[in-house]
């Protein structure tokens, strides 16, 4: 009747290399991938696959390190059912999936195959949510939008629309004044904004009712409805949705579509105190500037003490990196240079204008808090290590395609975004973790043998061996 996939999942490192060509099928947060990760922050939740058993094997292309189901239920279509349909299959399935497993939930996810035989995925699932006691939803990753995220923002958004708002109107929630959920992405992704916002929220008299979705219920999932607010990440179309049927606001904490660096990148304590006000301001609290301060004051006599150690380490930012920018101006490190990369910036699809926008709103942002870098575009790797010395420059905070060994073997301090990544989130945690490590790395100083010394690297990235810069290029171009 149908298939119950035993195979291992496959454990990879969490080292996705991003630019390589494998990068699109193993690591974007594609349709059936992507809404599996979703779904497994949801601890009693079961995915079934609907369509042949070679596309539950999409589970083991996950090369990002995030949790993911070790068993996928699939209806392991045969050719009858690439032929004729597979509904009655898919009902039998649901039914047996609840016999079995006795889920909190049931999400089918759709294939290519049984999008194009035209199943009516809808219609059975109505039937068999009369057949079985728990909630049954479906998800098509057809509604993403201009969102990424197809897998994830498809599935959340099918259980807001088919679970939660259905149960809220049938119950009749009204969300609860001065109340909010604050939204994770799970793991240790943005940790920090939680950590930071969710005491000091409560001592402005903010109610926060829960944190989602790791190791919800699915029984829970309706209190998304029962709140004032819902602080999320990023953009959220299920947000949007309880916002325009329900009335609950979405409040999104990293805004990368801000003109602003501060509010894509909230680092330290006056961005944060910025974007709690913000929050308060919105539920109507006030009187929230003397709590906030006193929540971080024990923090700031940290970061204090950080700055003291990085006095007068002069830095170069490397590529469009506004994080890291950031995070340098927080940490009082003296920026002298930032280097843009053009060729990579147009290989990954971002037009002159928009490269333009970038650097200048970079600039901007240097320059009104005291800085005066220079801007360097396009160098030769070898005649940019001449610059940098000229500079004084003792440390770089590198973008995930730089050449490290280049810069270690000339006495240059390197530490790359990808260390960096989980310390530019929110608030001034972040902020004081990024300090320790790289005040570590400039005391280490620059890597007495580092790797690959003699290797010869490509013209174009310079990153990889020749080959690989040739191929990667290749692979871009015909991409975009």
């Amino acid at each position: 009747m149908w298939l119950f996939n035993t195979s291992v999942v496959s454990k990879v490192a969490d080292k996705p290399y991003r630019g390589f060509p494998f990068h699109n099928a193993a690591c974007v947060d594609g349709k059936l991938l992507g809404a599996l990760w979703a779904l497994s922050q949801i601890r009693d939740a079961l995915p079934l696959i609907h369509g042949p058993v070679g596309c539950s094997w999409q589970r083991k292309l996950s090369l990002s390190g995030c949790r993911i189901f070790y068993y996928v239920p699939c209806t392991a279509w045969t050719n009858v059912e690439v032929i004729y349909g597979g509904e009655t299959k898919l009902r039998e399935a649901i039914v047996e999936a609840y016999r079995r497993y006795r889920p909190g939930l049931i999400a089918v996810l759709t294939t290519c195959a049984s999008d194009l035989t035209g199943d009516d995925v809808a219609a059975v699932v109505e039937t068999a949510r009369k057949l079985v006691p728990c909630p049954v939803i479906y998800s098509t990753g057809s509604r993403a939008g201009k969102f990424k995220q197809v897998g994830s923002q498809d599935l959340y958004l099918s259980i807001v629309e088919q679970y939660v708002i259905p149960v809220a109107q049938e119950r009749k929630y009204v969300p609860e004044e001065n109340t909010v959920n604050i939204v994770t992405l799970g793991g240790r992704y943005c940790k920090s904004f939680f950590t930071e916002l969710e005491p000091v929220l409560r001592r402005c008299g903010i109610k926060v009712r829960k944190v989602f979705f790791e190791g919800r219920l699915a029984s829970e999932l309706p209190e998304l409805a029962c709140v004032s607010m819902n602080i999320v990440p990023y953009p959220k179309l299920w947000a949007q949705e309880l916002e325009h049927k329900l009335g609950v606001r979405q409040f999104v904490v990293f805004d990368h579509y801000s003109t602003n660096l501060t509010r894509q990148f909230p680092l330290g304590f006056e961005n944060a105190k910025k974007l709690i006000l913000e929050i308060c301001d919105r539920l109507g609290v006030s009187g929230a500037d003397k709590i906030i301060e006193e929540f971080y004051s024990c923090m700031l006599e940290k970061l204090f003490r950080i700055k003291k150690m990085l006095q007068g380490v002069s830095v170069a930012i490397e590529r469009d990196w506004g994080a890291g920018l950031v995070l340098a101006i927080e940490l009082g490190l003296n920026v002298k240079m930032l280097v843009f990369d053009t060729k990579l910036m147009r290989l990954r699809g971002l037009s002159d204008r928009a490269i333009e926008d970038i650097i200048n709103r970079m600039v901007k942002y240097a320059r009104e808090h005291g800085q005066d870098p220079e801007v360097v575009t396009d160098p030769d790797p070898c005649r940019l290590v001449e610059q940098l010395k000229r500079r004084s420059v003792k440390l770089i905070l590198c973008s995930y395609w730089s050449p490290l060994q280049l810069y270690e073997r000339n006495g240059l301090v390197t530490i790359s975004a990808r260390e960096l990544s989980l310390f530019t989130e929110f608030g001034v945690t972040p902020v004081i973790e990024a300090g320790l490590k790289i005040a570590q790395r400039v005391r280490q100083g620059p890597a007495a043998r580092p790797l690959m010394p003699l290797a010869e690297m490509g013209q174009e990235l310079p990153y990889l061996c020749e080959p690989w810069s040739s191929l990667v290029t290749l692979f871009h171009l015909n991409r975009w």
